[in-house]
């Protein structure tokens, strides 16, 4: 079983001194060489991490090659690390235990941070009646490290199992009932209530969390920085943001609600829609079609984790797994048609388009379909496959590495690469031209038919699709840029300024202002043929084609994650836990 608690033990009631934020890792079951080292790079510098905590089950099998990577990781991060390894670490055989000392030390950890004491207290499972307990050894050291620690420290414990799971724990906390107060996270609802405790549980299984601590309060949150939980050390008293399902209630302006239905795991991308059904993705690799009524159609279980869109072509769904994966499936009833494993993290948008010449496939093609997919890989190469049997029709490998998602041109595909602009043959994959400056920001590459723009933080390009050659540029902040046929060029400053650039010249349009709401960082911008939209945290913002900004939807707690559009004015909205929602303009 997976789960991972904390409990929170308090010696005095003296405040904090100072503010810290640990990085919390649930069960990153590692099995391949995942993205966790950028990932938690990336994570600790946007939330100015002072050390990161990894707990339950650390690997998928305990293998000695999972350790390897897991070591790999730590070490890529430069963080204080203190890992906790449980049940699929240590479990049934010596050998995985061997595996485990073969890259570490110790089966616990004791860490302290100011005034803030913490502690790994190891429970593994490791028989088949399922059941726990706290070793002597691992007794008698606690005591030795940390009851010597002043009464006005904060001491916090991490354990692999709930109370109840723990053959001894009932002695192991009457022997500090005088001093702790405890709380107890876990990542799902906890099976047996206490009235001992405080429990303390993230809703849909959330693998990061983050644990902020400031003068007298805990706050803990997840990554999209919706705020799950707040302890007051002063008041003792908790408060859960979700302590069950979390329900949100979407709040329409100018729109009406068609329907809602929550698929109870979380979507950070957007979905896609056909005349006939919507299709989405989960974290964890739920694949859902949804009819235009809302009912479930369809669903379908990927086992996979996913961060990309799915597309649609043919009838074929296509979708890019985080480990790797490309999924081709049947739309109209869920089946899966193909897997192929690119053995290597495809970290672009799939893109797919008609190829307009003749192809010879090893494998008999049963439609007229000329389908094919793009994408870029985290080793510096882009494939395109037949879309119907999953061959390979070419492959180009490059020097530089961090691509942007492709733009299709005619004959073309387009997308940066490190600082250059590179457009590259949809047929063979061979180079056309490429355009290079400094320091370009790894943002997504927009264009029109003619023209792509793209910025260094400091100015923006517009540059030919047809030569490579640059057609202007102006000075801009450091911003996030758009494009849509109706407003052109949308540049939105981080004090919440939009302004509006003529995409042919490089002219100023016009300008608004937003209220930015900084506690969610999910700013995303989307256009149909009428309107551009704003992704707003738990705004959605319409702007019309003569500069008119209007909030047409709010959710009460969580920001939106995805946004598409359906027929009829109809938008498909999506949210970090789970929430989809098709909302209808009512006004043109």
């Amino acid at each position: 079983m997976k789960y991972i608690l904390i409990f929170l033990v308090l010696f005095s009631s003296d405040f904090l001194a100072q503010s810290n934020s640990f990085l919390w890792l649930i069960s990153p079951e590692i099995q391949t060489d995942e993205n966790y080292e950028s990932q938690i790079k990336r994570l600790a510098a946007e939330k100015n991490i002072d050390a990161v905590f990894i707990t339950g089950n650390l690997t998928k099998n305990g293998f000695l090659n999972e350790f390897k990577i897991l070591d790999k990781m730590i070490k890529s991060a430069n963080l204080p690390t203190f890992i906790l390894p449980s049940e699929n670490d240590l479990f049934s055989t010596s050998q995985f235990e061997l595996n485990f000392y073969e890259y570490f030390d110790e089966l616990q950890f004791g860490f302290s941070s100011s005034n803030l004491n913490f502690v790994g207290l190891q429970s593994a499972i490791c028989n088949s009646s399922e059941i726990g307990m706290i070793s002597p050894y691992f007794s008698n050291w606690f005591t030795d490290e940390f009851q010597s620690k002043s009464d006005s420290n904060y001491f916090f414990a991490f354990s692999n199992n709930e109370p109840f799971e723990i053959l001894n724990f009932a002695s192991f906390h009457n022997h500090l009932q005088n001093s702790f107060f405890p709380i107890i996270f876990l990542p799902k609802i906890p099976k047996e209530v206490s009235q001992e405790f405080y429990f303390v549980y993230p809703p849909n299984s959330e693998s990061v969390l983050f644990l902020n601590f400031s003068e007298n309060h805990l706050q803990v949150t997840n990554q999209q920085n919706v705020e799950l939980f707040s302890f007051d050390f002063e008041k003792m008293n908790l408060v859960g943001k979700n302590e069950s399902k979390i329900e949100l209630k979407i709040v329409p302006k100018i729109a009406k609600v068609n329907w809602s239905q929550n698929i109870g795991s979380p979507i950070s991308n957007s979905p896609i829609s056909n005349s006939q059904n919507t299709f989405c993705v989960t974290d964890d690799g739920l694949l859902y079609s949804i009819e235009n009524d809302g009912t479930i159609f369809w669903e379908f279980d990927l086992f996979a984790d996913f961060a990309k869109s799915p597309i649609l072509n043919d009838g074929i769904l296509v979708l890019a797994s985080i480990q790797g994966d490309l999924f081709t499936i049947n739309s109209a009833n869920g089946e899966q048609i193909q897997t192929l494993n690119t053995e290597n993290t495809i970290i672009t948008d799939l893109k797919t388009f008609d190829y307009k010449w003749e192809l010879n496939t090893m494998s008999p093609k049963t439609s007229g379909s000329k389908a094919a997919v793009v994408f870029g890989t985290e080793n510096s190469k882009y494939f395109c496959y037949d879309l119907e049997t999953l061959e390979q029709i070419w492959e180009f490998q490059f020097e530089e590495s961090a691509f942007s998602s492709p733009v299709l041109l005619d004959d073309k595909l387009i997308f940066q690469l490190g600082n250059s602009v590179k457009a590259i043959s949809l047929k063979d994959g061979r180079l056309i031209w490429s355009w290079e400056t400094a320091n370009l920001l790894e943002n997504e590459i927009f264009s029109n038919s003619k023209n792509a723009f793209v910025s260094d933080g400091i100015n923006l390009f517009s540059i030919d699709l047809q030569l490579g050659k640059e057609n202007w540029r102006i000075k801009i902040p450091n911003s996030a840029i758009y494009f849509s046929k109706n407003l052109g060029i949308s540049v939105l400053e981080t004090n919440g300024k939009l302004t509006f650039i003529n995409e042919n010249d490089g002219k100023f349009r016009s300008a608004l202002k937003l209220q930015i709401d900084n506690r969610f960082n999910s700013i995303k911008f989307a256009a149909n043929q009428n309107n551009l939209f704003l992704i707003n945290g738990t705004k959605i913002h319409k702007i019309s084609k003569n500069f008119k900004i209007s909030t047409i939807a709010e959710s009460s707690n969580s920001p939106f994650s995805g946004i598409s559009f359906s027929e009829n004015q109809s938008i498909i909205l999506t949210d970090f836990v789970g929430n989809i929602y098709k909302i209808t303009l009512l006004e043109k």
